[in-house]
Order: C-alpha cells, then sequence, then structure tokens
C-alpha cells in the first residue's frame, strides 16, 4: 500500500487506517520558559547615587532602567523555505 504524505498539517495520510496519522504537530512547544525584567538604576533623587540630587539633575539621571524578555522553548525551529523557479 502507498502511503502519501498530506501537504497540509492536520490532514490525515490516508482515510483507510486513521492510526498511521497519530503524531504531534509541526507547531508542537512541549517545553517552554519564559521570563521578564525589570532593573531599576540606582541613580536619582532618594536612591543610592544621587540622593541628594536636585529637581533639574534628577530628570536627567533618575528614572533609568533596564528591561527584557527571554523566551527559550523547545520544537521544531523556524525554517523559512523559498522556492527557485527557472525560467
Amino acid at each position: 500500500m502507498l502511503l502519501l504524505s498530506s501537504a497540509v498539517a492536520g490532514q490525515p495520510s490516508t482515510l483507510r487506517d486513521l492510526s498511521l496519522s497519530k503524531t504531534l504537530s509541526p507547531f508542537a512547544v512541549i517545553h517552554a520558559f519564559k521570563a521578564n525584567w525589570i532593573w531599576e538604576l540606582p541613580f536619582g533623587k532618594n536612591q543610592w547615587i544621587g540622593g541628594g540630587a536636585g529637581a533639574f539633575l534628577d530628570r536627567i539621571i533618575g528614572g533609568w532602567a533596564f528591561h527584557g524578555a527571554a523566551r527559550i522553548q523547545s520544537g521544531t525551529p523556524f525554517n523559512r523555505a523559498t522556492s527557485v523557479s527557472s525560467a
């Protein structure tokens, strides 16, 4: 029996035996770790550095922060396929 794979995810490869089509989705993400952070820098009024700053200096050196996000996951990596046609 010849089994042809389906080009569309979610369609069974054969309608005669649906148990042959049991597999993970190409977009399955089994494990995912996500993190977000904000670190406010200690500069400006009432802070560790520049604690005695006036209003003008506080507007320049105060209120700075580092922030970021990270995501680490398992699964199939993104693969961009391009087709080239020859004329």
